[in-house]
């Protein structure tokens, strides 16, 4: 699965007030690209709390940290506990930014990926499906943010055993990095090695091969 972290790097619909509260997230930012989650998490917690102090828990500031709380709880497992965050969060966003913002759209491409690792893989695909259909109207249907989405509703059909539509799914999704030159992103690598196993699960061992072998030479670039 796709990496959270191009989440949690969104711009705050509106500028912090204070250094501490900006210092707080810095320093989530960094732990969490360290991989240090269990570090992070206590200290996002302080800034969701802080958070609400300043902007009150109807704002969009606030939201932004409730989502990156989440990401930091399905980071590590704690997929009940990010679902809560996310929904908040989603709720507060529709209501201030707005449904077409990029941080709305992306708190529930988060929810979508937490119901899929729970297992409830209807309410996954119904998100994704409403997902893919807004960023297919913005950002368009040739951003790799669309390609990300279309890459985890694959990795969904993959867990569901639809293989023809996680294939599809993938071999589209691919298409779009390909045509955009963006051939050198992880994201993109990723792509390939969910496509790879998928082919080496279904016994089409001719087309893994190359697959895992192209995904690995693309890790190695930009890792």
């Amino acid at each position: 699965m796709r990496s959270f972290l191009f989440l949690i790097i969104f711009l705050l619909p509106f500028f912090i007030k204070g250094q501490d509260l900006m210092a707080l997230k810095d320093q989530v930012s960094d732990l969490y690209e360290k991989g240090e989650i269990k570090k992070a998490i206590p200290i996002a917690e302080k800034a969701k709390q802080q958070a609400a102090r300043t902007y009150g828990t109807n704002h969009a500031n606030y939201a932004y940290f409730l989502n990156t709380l989440g990401i930091l709880y399905a980071a590590d497992g704690e997929y009940k506990k990010a679902e809560g965050l996310y929904k908040e969060a989603a709720d507060i966003y529709k209501a201030t930014v707005g449904v077409s913002h990029p941080n709305y759209i992306g708190a529930l491409d988060n929810l979508a990926s937490v119901y899929s690792n729970l297992e409830e893989y209807d309410k996954s695909e119904a998100l994704f499906l409403q997902v893919k259909e807004m960023k297919r109207r913005n950002p368009g249907p040739n951003d790799p943010s669309y390609a990300q989405t279309l890459n985890d509703l694959g990795l969904l059909f993959h867990k569901k055993g639809e293989i023809k539509k996680a294939e599809q799914t993938y071999l589209e999704a691919l298409a779009i990095w390909e045509n955009g030159r963006n051939e050198q992103d992880r994201d993109y690598a990723t792509n390939l090695g969910n496509l790879g196993a998928l082919y080496l699960e279904s016994g089409y061992y001719s087309k893994a091969e190359p697959t895992l072998l192209k995904a690995n030479k693309v890790y190695k670039k930009v890792v």
